[in-house]
Protein backbone atom coordinates (compact mmCIF):
# COMPACT_ATOMS: atom_id res chain seq x y z
CA UNK A 1 0.00 0.00 0.00
CA UNK A 2 1.09 3.59 -0.99
CA UNK A 3 1.33 5.56 2.16
CA UNK A 4 1.86 9.30 2.46
CA UNK A 5 4.92 10.98 4.78
CA UNK A 6 4.24 14.69 5.56
CA UNK A 7 7.84 15.62 6.02
CA UNK A 8 10.72 13.60 4.86
CA UNK A 9 12.87 13.29 8.35
CA UNK A 10 10.79 10.75 9.74
CA UNK A 11 12.55 8.21 7.92
CA UNK A 12 16.38 9.58 7.40
CA UNK A 13 17.38 8.12 10.30
CA UNK A 14 18.44 11.29 11.74
CA UNK A 15 20.58 12.09 8.64
CA UNK A 16 18.51 15.16 7.18
CA UNK A 17 20.72 18.12 6.11
CA UNK A 18 20.55 20.75 3.67
CA UNK A 19 19.79 19.97 0.28
CA UNK A 20 20.33 22.85 -2.92
CA UNK A 21 16.98 23.24 -4.48
CA UNK A 22 14.34 21.46 -2.59
CA UNK A 23 12.55 21.73 0.85
CA UNK A 24 9.47 20.36 2.73
CA UNK A 25 6.34 20.67 1.46
CA UNK A 26 2.98 20.67 3.49
CA UNK A 27 0.93 22.37 1.28
CA UNK A 28 0.97 19.07 -1.02
CA UNK A 29 0.08 15.71 -0.83
CA UNK A 30 0.18 12.64 -2.38
CA UNK A 31 -2.95 11.03 -2.99
CA UNK A 32 -2.31 7.04 -1.93
CA UNK A 33 -5.16 5.19 -3.47
CA UNK A 34 -3.93 6.78 -7.29
CA UNK A 35 -0.40 6.13 -6.90
CA UNK A 36 1.65 3.04 -7.81
CA UNK A 37 5.33 1.89 -7.61
CA UNK A 38 6.10 -0.78 -10.60
CA UNK A 39 9.16 -2.10 -11.79
CA UNK A 40 10.38 -3.60 -15.62
CA UNK A 41 13.81 -6.13 -15.76
CA UNK A 42 14.84 -8.01 -18.42
CA UNK A 43 14.34 -11.70 -18.90
CA UNK A 44 17.55 -13.38 -20.79
CA UNK A 45 17.68 -10.38 -22.76
CA UNK A 46 14.48 -10.73 -24.22
CA UNK A 47 11.12 -10.42 -22.60
CA UNK A 48 10.31 -8.17 -20.18
CA UNK A 49 9.49 -9.43 -16.41
CA UNK A 50 7.04 -6.00 -15.20
CA UNK A 51 5.96 -5.75 -11.34
CA UNK A 52 4.72 -3.57 -8.55
CA UNK A 53 6.22 -2.87 -4.73
CA UNK A 54 3.08 -3.00 -2.75
CA UNK A 55 4.82 -1.52 0.19
CA UNK A 56 6.30 1.91 -0.32
CA UNK A 57 5.97 5.65 1.05
CA UNK A 58 6.47 8.93 -0.81
CA UNK A 59 7.19 12.08 0.85
CA UNK A 60 7.02 15.50 -1.42
CA UNK A 61 9.07 18.12 -1.23
CA UNK A 62 8.81 21.71 -2.70
CA UNK A 63 11.19 22.81 -4.96
CA UNK A 64 13.06 26.42 -4.63
CA UNK A 65 11.09 29.01 -6.67
CA UNK A 66 8.34 28.90 -9.17
CA UNK A 67 9.11 25.35 -10.90
CA UNK A 68 5.85 23.71 -11.71
CA UNK A 69 7.62 20.34 -10.24
CA UNK A 70 7.58 18.34 -6.58
CA UNK A 71 10.64 16.70 -5.65
CA UNK A 72 10.40 13.37 -3.67
CA UNK A 73 11.61 11.26 -1.32
CA UNK A 74 10.71 7.20 -1.57
CA UNK A 75 10.89 4.39 0.62
CA UNK A 76 10.57 1.23 -0.34
CA UNK A 77 9.76 -2.02 1.04
CA UNK A 78 12.36 -4.48 -0.83
CA UNK A 79 10.19 -7.46 0.02
CA UNK A 80 6.63 -6.26 -1.09
CA UNK A 81 8.42 -7.01 -4.91
CA UNK A 82 5.75 -8.88 -6.64
CA UNK A 83 5.37 -10.14 -10.60
CA UNK A 84 2.66 -12.89 -9.92
CA UNK A 85 5.19 -15.35 -9.50
CA UNK A 86 6.03 -16.56 -6.61
CA UNK A 87 9.47 -18.36 -7.77
CA UNK A 88 10.79 -16.18 -9.34
CA UNK A 89 9.84 -13.59 -6.61
CA UNK A 90 11.78 -15.80 -4.28
CA UNK A 91 15.10 -15.18 -6.83
CA UNK A 92 14.35 -11.13 -6.72
CA UNK A 93 13.79 -10.72 -3.03
CA UNK A 94 16.76 -13.18 -1.91
CA UNK A 95 20.31 -13.31 -1.39
CA UNK A 96 22.04 -12.98 -4.89
CA UNK A 97 19.40 -9.49 -5.48
CA UNK A 98 17.57 -7.59 -3.26
CA UNK A 99 18.55 -9.65 -0.04
CA UNK A 100 15.35 -7.80 1.81
CA UNK A 101 15.88 -9.85 4.91
CA UNK A 102 19.18 -8.21 5.53
CA UNK A 103 18.60 -4.90 3.39
CA UNK A 104 14.56 -4.95 4.29
CA UNK A 105 14.57 -0.93 2.83
CA UNK A 106 15.50 1.04 -0.54
CA UNK A 107 15.54 4.83 -0.06
CA UNK A 108 15.80 7.62 -2.27
CA UNK A 109 16.64 10.66 -0.89
CA UNK A 110 16.10 14.00 -3.57
CA UNK A 111 19.31 16.55 -3.33
CA UNK A 112 18.46 18.98 -6.89
CA UNK A 113 16.08 19.33 -9.10
CA UNK A 114 16.78 20.57 -12.45
CA UNK A 115 13.54 21.97 -14.74
CA UNK A 116 14.32 21.21 -18.24
CA UNK A 117 13.30 22.90 -21.48
CA UNK A 118 10.83 21.90 -23.60
CA UNK A 119 7.65 24.17 -24.57
CA UNK A 120 5.29 22.81 -22.55
CA UNK A 121 7.91 23.14 -19.24
CA UNK A 122 6.60 19.76 -18.34
CA UNK A 123 10.10 17.91 -17.81
CA UNK A 124 12.69 17.56 -15.53
CA UNK A 125 15.44 15.96 -13.56
CA UNK A 126 15.61 14.68 -10.19
CA UNK A 127 18.79 14.14 -8.52
CA UNK A 128 19.35 12.47 -5.55
CA UNK A 129 21.07 9.38 -3.61
CA UNK A 130 19.37 5.79 -4.04
CA UNK A 131 20.77 3.06 -1.41
CA UNK A 132 19.96 0.02 -2.41
CA UNK A 133 21.13 -2.59 -0.12
CA UNK A 134 24.19 -1.73 1.21
CA UNK A 135 25.81 0.64 -0.86
CA UNK A 136 24.22 4.46 -1.87
CA UNK A 137 25.02 5.95 -5.45
CA UNK A 138 23.69 9.02 -7.16
CA UNK A 139 21.05 8.77 -9.61
CA UNK A 140 19.07 10.92 -11.61
CA UNK A 141 14.84 10.60 -12.07
CA UNK A 142 12.73 12.03 -15.29
CA UNK A 143 10.09 13.62 -14.18
CA UNK A 144 6.97 14.32 -16.06
CA UNK A 145 4.07 16.40 -15.35
CA UNK A 146 1.34 14.99 -17.20
CA UNK A 147 -1.70 17.11 -16.26
CA UNK A 148 -2.67 20.01 -13.69
CA UNK A 149 -5.71 20.77 -12.34
CA UNK A 150 -7.47 24.45 -10.87
CA UNK A 151 -9.74 25.60 -9.23
CA UNK A 152 -10.52 29.65 -8.34
CA UNK A 153 -7.31 29.98 -10.30
CA UNK A 154 -5.76 27.67 -7.30
CA UNK A 155 -3.47 24.54 -8.34
CA UNK A 156 -5.72 21.50 -6.70
CA UNK A 157 -3.69 18.42 -8.47
CA UNK A 158 -1.18 17.59 -10.32
CA UNK A 159 -0.16 13.96 -12.31
CA UNK A 160 3.69 13.36 -11.92
CA UNK A 161 5.48 10.11 -14.36
CA UNK A 162 8.26 9.81 -12.62
CA UNK A 163 11.41 7.06 -14.04
CA UNK A 164 14.72 5.59 -12.80
CA UNK A 165 16.91 3.08 -14.59
CA UNK A 166 19.90 1.83 -13.06
CA UNK A 167 22.36 -1.02 -13.41
CA UNK A 168 21.91 -3.34 -10.89
CA UNK A 169 25.55 -4.35 -11.49
CA UNK A 170 26.49 -0.73 -10.48
CA UNK A 171 25.54 -1.90 -7.10
CA UNK A 172 27.50 -5.46 -7.11
CA UNK A 173 24.15 -7.14 -7.26
CA UNK A 174 21.92 -9.54 -9.81
CA UNK A 175 25.24 -11.59 -11.46
CA UNK A 176 23.85 -15.11 -10.21
CA UNK A 177 20.56 -13.95 -11.87
CA UNK A 178 19.84 -14.50 -15.19
CA UNK A 179 16.21 -12.94 -14.96
CA UNK A 180 18.38 -9.58 -14.60
CA UNK A 181 19.69 -8.16 -17.59
CA UNK A 182 21.74 -4.55 -17.68
CA UNK A 183 18.79 -2.28 -16.86
CA UNK A 184 16.10 -2.10 -14.48
CA UNK A 185 13.13 0.27 -14.50
CA UNK A 186 11.53 1.96 -11.73
CA UNK A 187 8.10 4.28 -12.66
CA UNK A 188 6.53 6.00 -9.85
CA UNK A 189 2.98 6.94 -11.05
CA UNK A 190 1.44 9.43 -8.33
CA UNK A 191 -1.47 12.42 -8.41
CA UNK A 192 -0.58 15.03 -5.81
CA UNK A 193 -3.19 17.04 -4.54
CA UNK A 194 -3.52 20.62 -2.22
CA UNK A 195 -3.96 19.20 1.23
CA UNK A 196 -5.76 22.05 2.20
CA UNK A 197 -8.62 21.73 -0.42
CA UNK A 198 -9.31 17.11 -0.19
CA UNK A 199 -9.20 15.07 2.82
CA UNK A 200 -6.77 12.27 2.12
CA UNK A 201 -7.16 9.30 3.33
CA UNK A 202 -5.44 5.53 2.27
CA UNK A 203 -8.06 3.50 1.01
CA UNK A 204 -6.69 0.17 -0.71
CA UNK A 205 -3.15 -0.77 -1.79
CA UNK A 206 -1.96 1.26 -5.64
CA UNK A 207 -3.02 -0.11 -9.13
CA UNK A 208 -1.38 -3.31 -10.10
CA UNK A 209 1.30 -3.10 -12.92
CA UNK A 210 0.12 -5.34 -15.87
CA UNK A 211 0.80 -8.93 -16.09
CA UNK A 212 4.27 -10.05 -16.60
CA UNK A 213 5.05 -11.07 -20.09
CA UNK A 214 8.16 -13.52 -18.97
Amino acid sequence: MASVLHRTGEWRDGAARDREGVGDSMAWQVDPTRTSLTFEIRNLGLDVVRGVFDDFAVALRAPAGDAPFLAFDLRIQAGSLATGNPERDAKLTGPDFLDAARYPLILFVADRLEPLPDFLHSLAKLHGDLRLRDETRPVEWRIELNSSAEHSNVETEAVFVDTLEIEPAEWGIGHHIPLVGPKLKLILRFIAIDAGEFDITPAGPPPNAPPSQA
